[in-house]
């Protein structure tokens, strides 16, 4: 059977999802006469169009963490105020810190003049990008994996609304990536629930609260309709 692919308009048999064919760990085409692949050195493979449009060096950093910078006081309205690095890190390292919560110190690559916020208060200690591929880390914090991936889920997706482009192939990996969100591609149970919980909690309390009862209890807020008056005091933000 052959396939259409709904955003690149790309067409592959069955079999290639499952026979281990190589695909572009960003856009998801897989390699073919018309995309060939490029191992970036960790075991991820990018197609010519993904790696031309990645962070590779420092100079193509800044400018996203200015885009970045705005896309936490605008949309977020999370004002910063304190100064905290802006780090290109490699896959590994960007891992360590994903599950350890630090990062060994990489000078060479390191960006000054950013922010964390007042809104959350040291949680947001600093902004890491992933060389060859956008990442955003914002907190950490001794939660149930649902509400941390839930909460990134529902940021990322917030972060591709704004992240507007007039090039084609930017404004369709933007769709993909939105659509992967909202359909549970990532896993449903943990991704697929943690942003639906994350977006029902944001949608009834705002992100400033709920990220505030997110820091002092671990968990989502209930729901208003689930709550009950001994819980009020709860929300005396």
């Amino acid at each position: 059977m052959i396939y259409t692919d709904q955003f690149w308009g790309s067409s592959f048999c069955e079999e290639h999802m499952y026979d281990n064919t190589t695909r572009c760990c960003s856009c998801q085409r897989f390699q073919g006469r018309r995309v060939q692949c490029v191992d970036v050195g960790d075991g991820r493979k990018l197609c010519p169009d993904c790696l031309s449009a990645s962070i590779m060096d420092t100079r193509k950093c800044e400018p996203l963490a200015r885009r970045m910078y705005k896309f936490f006081n605008n949309t977020l309205n999370l004002k910063f105020e304190t100064h905290v690095p802006v780090l290109l890190v490699d896959k590994e390292e960007f891992l360590r810190c994903q599950y350890h919560g630090h990062a060994v110190s990489q000078q060479p690559n390191e960006i000054q003049g950013w922010g964390t916020t007042a809104a959350v208060p040291q949680d947001i200690t600093a902004l890491f990008i992933e060389r060859c591929l956008v990442h955003i880390i914002g907190w950490y914090g001794h939660w149930e994996r649902k509400v941390e991936e839930g909460m990134c889920e529902l940021i990322s997706r917030m972060w591709l609304e704004e992240f507007a482009s007039d090039d084609e192939f930017t404004e369709s990996l933007r769709g993909m990536s939105i659509f992967f969100i909202e359909n549970d591609a990532h896993g449903k149970e943990i991704y697929g629930d943690g942003f639906r919980e994350a977006k029902k909690a944001v949608d009834e309390y705002g992100l400033k609260k709920t990220l505030k009862h997110i820091a002092k209890t671990g968990s989502f807020p209930p729901s208003k309709n689930e709550k009950t008056g001994s819980l009020l005091g709860c929300f005396c933000f």
